[in-house]
């Protein structure tokens, strides 16, 4: 429409070879030459061009813009620590992204020769402990993986927080311990919390994640007054259902959220040393404090944002998803009296002679500090700061679900398995990230070309319509100059604007010729 409102076909091709040009800039980042040649073609014949003339028209557009170099590729974001996670499913009109991509949990990185049930070799099999949480997952249709998170985060919180690990590395550590669990939205961690709550049924202190204020807010920080005063809270389960409630959170100006999280995991003092907030402390390995998240691959980045600061790598990954959920589920384990059977739980007798360091194998003192040393040498992955720290803890915890108050090589080999799935559930969140962000690039780079063609044919629509504007303002300037007249002069100087006058006398010619106005006898 736009190409057949110009007034010869010599217009019409040279707006078909801008258009051309502008849009060749955008090869091969979005568009390609057969999208560009067969959209323009339709345009061009329904314009009145000839097939001939578009074929021209159309490679000597393409070739001008090779040869001038016109690219206006929209590149790849580049993928690290600090890059947003955005969502990549469909677009509204204003770049925003909505529905989300689904990805298959189950199903190894591309560059990953293993699938999740490679990676768990006999973890589930190895300890009757584990044969439950395996079975009671999959009995209510959940991740075992995640249930194992959610179990751990309870079990963890039932330790009193004067249970330390040695000072392998720097000083004592907490055991302290965050879950990120994997899925789409609605993907099974409700389900997963819902299974550890029945297979951990102890009285634990769950809340949502807020501010970092409203995080130490949670636990006790003084004696309180009364003759009955409630026992003092020690330990709390930060639940978050939804990691963009961690980022609308962490966001806000001034928020310490992460802070928290980052002092959180290592034990370490709670609070602010600066005047007037001293008070509101909570003292070093006198608090527990566990946490899962549910995170959606396309929003990890919440997550991912923070790797410099180290949020990522203070969490362990699992799925929330597993192919072996079927609508055949097996039974809920029940003992000889047909009681479904719940998850062991040491006295707190016991684990109060357990107070102060836990043992660890020397094998273990060995392999951290290995570690640590290649990290030393510049040997090591940047996700993986944290790693064996995290691991370490889950070790203690699969000893405390074996019923033992002491780590042993087992506990460590099976933290191990739980370890790998966890670096392959993150490389999975990480591959998709990177996949969403180019997704997401591509669809705002579509949504500039359609503004950037928009555009351009806003100013050939004016262009076009740039006659019809002129004749009208003519007829009614020399409608009102009367029988009299009045002389071209008078019209070019002050009745129309500059950028018209090219086209006067052609304009003057055709409305003579259409008899609707009269050249007086005498003048030019």
């Amino acid at each position: 429409r736009i190409l057949s409102a110009m007034p010869e076909n010599s217009g019409r091709n040279d707006q078909l070879n801008k258009a051309v040009f502008s849009l060749a800039g955008y090869i091969p980042s979005l568009l390609s030459e057969e999208e560009i040649t067969d959209s323009l073609s339709a345009a061009a014949a329904y314009a009145g061009l000839t097939s001939t003339e578009i074929a021209a028209t159309i490679r000597s557009g393409l070739r001008g813009a090779k040869a001038k170099g016109n690219v206006r590729t929209v590149p790849p974001p580049r993928i690290s620590a600090s890059t947003p996670w955005v969502d990549p499913g469909a677009v509204t009109a204003n770049g925003s992204a909505s529905a989300g991509v689904e990805v298959d949990d189950t199903d190894p990185p591309s560059d990953s020769p293993l699938g999740l049930e490679d990676i768990e070799q006999d973890f589930w099999t190895s300890r009757p402990e584990l044969e439950l949480i395996y079975t009671a997952a999959l009995s209510r249709m959940a991740s075992p993986w995640a249930v194992l998170a959610c179990s751990v985060a309870r079990i963890l919180c039932l330790i009193p927080p004067a249970v330390t690990l040695p000072d392998i590395i720097g000083d004592i550590g907490s055991l302290n311990w965050f879950a990120a669990i994997v899925a789409k939205s609605g993907g099974g961690k409700g389900a997963a919390m819902s299974v550890a709550r029945r297979l951990v049924p102890a009285d634990i202190l769950v809340r949502p994640i807020g501010s970092g204020e409203g995080m130490i807010e949670c636990y006790d920080r003084g004696p309180k007054k009364g003759d009955t005063p409630p026992p003092p809270v020690i330990s709390v389960f930060f639940d978050v259902s939804e990691v963009d409630s961690l980022g609308a959170v962490s966001n806000r100006s001034g928020q310490t959220t992460l802070a928290i999280i980052r002092q959180g995991l290592s034990g370490e003092t709670l609070g602010y040393s600066y005047r007037g907030r001293q008070s509101e402390q909570v003292a070093a390995h006198t608090y527990r404090m566990t946490m899962a998240i549910a995170v959606q691959p396309l929003r990890a980045g919440i997550l991912l944002d923070d790797g410099g600061g180290g949020i990522p790598q203070r969490f362990m990954w699992f799925p929330a998803r597993d192919r072996r959920i079927t609508t055949d589920t097996p039974v809920w384990p029940t003992d000889s009296l047909g009681v479904p059977r719940v998850l062991p739980v040491i006295s707190s007798r016991e684990m109060m002679n357990a107070v102060g360091t836990v043992d660890v194998p020397q094998e273990v003192w060995d392999e951290i500090r290995e570690a640590r040393a290649a990290s030393m040498r510049g040997d090591d992955n940047a996700l993986d700061g944290h790693a064996l720290f995290c691991r370490e803890k889950l070790a203690y915890a699969l000893a405390y679900l074996d019923s033992r108050t002491v780590m042993n090589l087992e506990d460590w080999r099976l933290s191990g398995i739980a370890a790998a799935v966890s670096d392959w559930m993150r490389d999975k969140a990480v591959q998709a990230y990177q996949e969403g962000a180019e997704e997401e690039a591509r669809q705002r780079g579509r949504l500039k070309g359609i503004e950037n063609t928009n555009s351009v044919a806003g100013a050939m629509q004016e262009q076009a319509d740039r006659p019809t504007k002129l004749k009208r303002r003519l007829l009614e300037v020399i409608g009102q100059a009367g029988p009299e007249g009045i002389t071209t002069r008078n019209i070019t100087r002050n009745k129309i604007q500059k950028r018209d006058q090219d086209m006067l006398s052609t304009i003057l010619g055709g409305l003579v010729t259409e008899n609707k106005i009269r050249l007086l006898e005498g003048t030019a």
